[in-house]
């Protein structure tokens, strides 16, 4: 507890601010505030348990992520505008990294319910990062900072939801609720499809997420083994002749298009801010950029994959172009900044 209550009486000015908010931002309020509670958390767990704040179960690889030409795609032109920003503005191969986890902030078998995470590590020219975190489901399970830290608390809690006050158990039951989005029992990392959940910018007028689909000729098999996932990502890559690949999808905000579970429909703002608003495809169609295409007998040893500078940090690197938007994702920038360079949180 010592951490925790040193990190929540650091100084504001000795942490980095949020930057300069998009034009589709709303501030929640008191998110200064907020997002160093959810940064003493994460600390609190790390210190704890000696593993990163979620995705503690992982297995890392090189991959080659590769620009389209969207020229040559099918789209029209007013589109191709809007999509060819940033590392999308242009076809190219780049080096990048990838780990796929599990999502818990323990190491459990890969038997359990959880939600898998594949963070992507792009390396950009002139030494630069695009880093990427995607899950297997549409939604965020958690609306705001607040539930974050909560959130945090309970997973460490023993006790559960015994002497909890009636609001809290109410905000607990529905994130539980949403993270049953999750795919309950996948069959291999490389066949699952996977969301960025939060809002990304493209550009200084638009707002993105990301959709990463498995190409169709990748396998896997489940079983009861309880690191049949780890086992076989390494098979995969040991086996020259099977398929893991992805296709890398942009989807832009549609505003006009979109509407809620209810039907209503919402400001911008409301779309980039609540991540555990569905942005449904038929509403808001994706597009192709990219491929992601893992390298063979490329696996890293796990003290590799865990080391601290193979960590991912969707905010701390990011190009302003792509940078994350909505309160979850300016909450990330703490952590990162404390965790030394950025884990994925």
């Amino acid at each position: 507890m010592r951490i925790l209550t040193a990190l929540l009486l650091l100084p504001l000015l000795s942490l980095p601010a949020f930057g300069q908010s998009h034009i589709l931002e709303k501030s929640e309020g008191y998110e200064t505030f907020k997002a160093g509670k959810l940064a003493a958390a994460f600390a609190y767990i790390a210190s704890t348990t000696g593993l990163r704040g979620t995705h503690s179960k992982g297995v890392c690889a090189d991959a080659e992520f590769t620009v389209k030409d969207l020229k040559n795609e099918n789209l029209p032109e007013n589109l191709r505008r809007e999509l060819s920003v940033g590392l999308f503005a242009k076809a190219a191969a780049y080096g990048a990294r990838v780990r796929f986890a599990n999502a818990a902030s323990k190491v459990a078998p890969d038997t359990e319910y959880d939600g898998r995470a594949l963070s992507i590590s792009v390396k950009t020219a002139g030494g630069g990062r695009q880093d990427f975190v995607v899950q297997n489901s549409p939604v965020f399970p958690i609306p705001s900072l607040e539930d974050f830290v909560l959130l945090l608390g309970h997973v460490q809690d023993p006790k559960g939801f015994a002497g909890r006050p009636d609001d809290e158990r109410q905000r607990l039951t529905y994130m539980l609720e949403l993270a049953k989005t999750f795919s309950p029992a996948p069959a291999s990392y490389l066949t699952e499809t996977y969301w960025s959940g939060t809002a990304y910018a493209l550009g200084d007028q638009q707002a993105v997420k990301y959709i990463v689909v498995p190409c169709a000729a990748n396998a896997g098999q489940a079983s009861a083994n309880a690191d049949f996932l780890k086992q076989g990502l390494l098979a995969n890559l040991a086996d020259a002749s099977a398929s893991a690949c992805f296709d890398f999808r942009v989807q832009p905000l549609n505003t006009v298009g979109m509407t809620s579970k209810d039907g209503r429909r919402l400001e911008s703002w409301e779309w980039v801010e609540n991540p555990t608003l569905e942005w449904k495809e038929i509403e808001a169609p994706s597009y192709s950029v990219a491929t992601l295409t893992l390298k063979k007998n490329s696996a890293y040893t796990p003290e590799k994959c865990d080391a601290r500078e193979n960590a991912f940090g969707v905010m701390s690197h990011s190009r302003p172009e792509h940078r994350g938007l909505g309160r979850i994702n300016r909450g990330r920038s703490w952590p990162e900044y404390l965790s030394g360079v950025g884990r994925s949180f």
